[in-house]
Parts: C-alpha cells; structure tokens; sequence
C-alpha cells in the first residue's frame, strides 16, 4: 500500500511540473527562419539535415514567453555521448537588446558542424532553464549551392590556404563606416551589463570569402569557449570586412577568424573590463 501510495504520488507530482512548465507560456523552437517583427517561427522541426563540407549549417533558434524579457540570456547545449548521456557542448549568449526591448522572443543562430542528439536550454537569470528543446543532426550531402559558393571564391582553380591570409589584420573598435574603425583599442569597457565592438578583418589582397567564421575564447590560456559566430558575407571580392561581437563579462579574450573552407585567416587579443 505505502509502494502504491509512493508512486502515485510520484506521478502527481510529475504531472504538477508539467503542467507548470507548459503553463508558463516558454518555448524553444528550432526552424529555418521567423517573423523579424512578431517573432513567430515557420519552418519548425525537431530534425535536421546539415552540410558534411566542415562549415555545417545554420538554425534559427526562436524563444518565446508570455512576459516582456527583461534579463540577458544564455544558451547551454548539450550533446548526446556514446554512452547515451547528455555532456556539456557549449554555452553562447543570445544577442537579445533588452534596453530596446518591449520583446517577448529572441533569437540565436545556431552552427550545427557535427551529428548526434542535442539538448538545447535557454538559460535566464540564476542560471534557471527557461526552456529546454532536443533535436538531431544528421550529415547530408553536399549539395549544389554550396558547390556554387565555393566555385565563386575558386577563381584560380584553388582554395585560399592560410599563406593567402598571411598579411591579413584583425583589429577592434566602436564603430565602423566605409571601412574606417573609430575608437579603436584593445582594451573596451563594460557598460550596463553588455559590451558592443566591432572587428574589422583586412589586408591589401581579396579575401575570397562567402562566409567567416568567428570563435571566441577565454580563461586561462584561453581554453574556454564563449561562443562561434558564422557570418554570411557573399562573395567578397574587396580587402576588408567587419563583423559585430557582444560580450557579457569582464575579460581577457582571443578571436580566432576562419574562412567558410575552414582556413585560419588570423587571430587578435582584446580586454573587457
């Protein structure tokens, strides 16, 4: 009878958290693109095929609640291992304005490179999950247009390898307008609880890019992972381009910049205090 009773209150206490979870008005949701007003996310699926070149591919990932955001959030996905358990696979930080706010949704973009399942949380204040979705990547073949893409950097009959990049620059600041940085610096300050810079990678040849791929770096000797950004910039056949970055905490960090064929372009150091 005491067994009887344990289990059942088990299941009521199990079917109490749920319903509390599903009354809270939190999704996430993975889909291949949204509403840029509203928010509202089409394309939805719990499984996706990505590319097998080594860039994979992006998904939008869409948080939604009933209540205007007002807290930072964060991103902690976790990935299936061979024993069937989930382990960390990194953390990131959704670029979510909430001074501009008056939103009830953010977004990430996420770059899925490897197979397996994956357990995705968005992470609020206190490190409390807000929501939790799971989905799994599989590899697809690589298909026409990204062929097209790497054809267009493939003038001379071969990829850029990182000798091409040997004399390229990365550098940081404010601001940029018709490629000419303000407030450049190594050292930028952390102000209401965000840090807003912007890196400018250059040199005197083209780049040959179609997309850049940015990872950023902290902790001792810089092992710690913050985040990777993928930017998509066309065929780029100028000398320079720049890409937005936004930092939560105080720092020491390194960025390393790769190009859409996996080829180290540079790296460059900077401090948030």
């Amino acid at each position: 009878m005491k067994k009887f009773i344990s289990i059942l209150f088990a299941i009521l206490l199990f079917t109490i958290s749920s319903y509390a979870q599903s009354s809270s008005g939190n999704k996430a949701e993975l889909c291949e693109d949204y509403d840029k007003i509203t928010g509202v996310p089409s394309g939805v699926a719990k499984s996706w095929d990505v590319s097998s070149d080594g860039n994979g591919s992006n998904v939008y990932l869409i948080y939604t609640q009933n209540k205007i955001i007002k807290e930072e959030l964060s991103l902690y996905i976790d990935k299936k291992n061979a024993s069937g358990s989930f382990i960390a696979y990194g953390t990131y930080y959704f670029d979510n304005d909430i001074k501009n706010g008056a939103k009830k949704w953010a977004m990430y973009v996420i770059n899925f490179k490897e197979e397996g399942d994956y357990r995705i949380s968005v992470i609020g204040k206190n490190a409390e999950a807000l929501a939790v979705t799971y989905t799994n990547i599989k590899f697809k073949e690589e298909d026409a247009s990204v062929a097209n893409k790497k054809k267009l950097v493939q003038k001379s009959g071969d990829v850029p390898d990182t000798y091409y990049y040997e004399d390229s620059k990365v550098e940081f600041g404010e601001s940029i307008k018709d490629g000419e940085l303000s407030g450049t610096g190594t050292v930028f300050n952390l102000y209401d609880s965000s840090k807003e810079i912007t890196a400018k990678i250059s040199q005197d040849n083209d780049l040959k890019l179609t997309q850049v791929i940015v990872s950023i770096y902290t902790g001792d000797d810089y092992k710690e992972k913050v985040s990777e950004l993928t930017y998509d910039v066309g065929d780029v056949t100028w000398n320079w381009i720049s890409v937005p970055l936004k930092f939560y905490k105080k720092g020491k960090y390194v960025v390393d910049v790769y190009s859409q064929d996996d080829v180290f372009i540079n790296s460059a150091y900077f401090e948030v205090k």
